[in-house]
């Protein structure tokens, strides 16, 4: 009797193995179909043609030569005026530079290859602020030439007060003699009234000087040659096919330029 329960254990073990086997083999199916189904595919992300493209491009400036900015200041405020030129100058692509012409190498003005700016504080009654004494001699002498400046193109602004008798008459000599001497007026001479509102008389004869040399706004400049380089479009995910007319689908990137 022994030996006849043992044989049944034996029978109905095997009878179970098929089951345990079925009930493995969907388990490891189900573990597989989680590691390893369908996954959603990560939408498509436009590589640009090259590294450059990456960065914003930068705002281009237009080449426009040299522009010195000559200032004879007494106070300070022509100095601060040259300062401000220079800086919008800068701004609208000019190879700009403001210089104290007690520094400058008069001798060079003839040959100077862009744009002169002059501007020109009058000290006590009519005379040259101390740092344009000598310029002005240099200036004025008779030894010049007529034709000398025939090369240079210059504008000028000219500080003062109308509480004086001789209103702005440094930079309005200035004016006079370069032309002259042959120098080509780009801009109306301005003048500024520090008894009114000189910086205001400042800013508008600037505006005009940007305007006479088709700068006036270095933004608008810009516009045209900046902004985006391509734009993406979301094609949308396909749950059975990863191209659309030929295209993978997510993103695709139509270059503007």
């Amino acid at each position: 009797t022994s030996g006849s329960k043992r044989a049944d254990k034996l029978h109905a073990a095997g009878a179970l193995d098929p089951v345990v086997l079925v009930a493995f083999a969907i388990l490891l199916a189900s573990v597989g179909w989680l590691l390893l189904g369908p996954r959603k595919r990560p939408a498509v992300v436009p590589v640009p043609r090259d590294a450059a493209a990456t960065a914003p491009p930068a705002r281009p400036l237009a080449k426009r030569g040299r522009l010195v900015i000559l200032w004879g200041s007494q106070t300070g405020t022509a100095e601060g005026f040259a300062k401000t030129l220079e800086h919008e100058a800068l701004e609208r692509g000019f190879e700009a530079q403001h210089v104290d012409l007690e520094d400058y190498d008069v001798e060079s003005l003839a040959q100077e290859p862009g744009l002169v700016v002059f501007l020109m504080a009058t000290h006590g009654e009519g005379e040259p602020t101390d740092n344009a004494v000598a310029f002005h001699a240099w200036l004025g002498s008779g030894d010049r030439p007529g034709d000398e400046m025939g090369a240079v193109r210059f504008a000028a602004f000219a500080l003062g007060n109308r509480q004086y008798e001789k209103f702005c008459s440094e930079g309005i000599w200035v004016d006079e003699r370069m032309a002259q001497l042959g120098a080509a007026r780009v801009h109306a001479l301005g003048q500024g009234d520090d008894d009114q509102d000189l910086e205001a008389d400042f800013e508008h004869w600037r505006i005009g000087l940007w305007s006479e040399l088709g700068c006036a706004d270095p933004d608008a400049e810009a516009a045209g040659a900046t902004g985006p380089a391509f734009v993406a479009t979301f094609r949308g995910e396909l749950p059975d096919s990863s191209s659309v007319d030929g295209k993978e689908d997510g993103w695709e990137a139509d270059w503007l330029r």
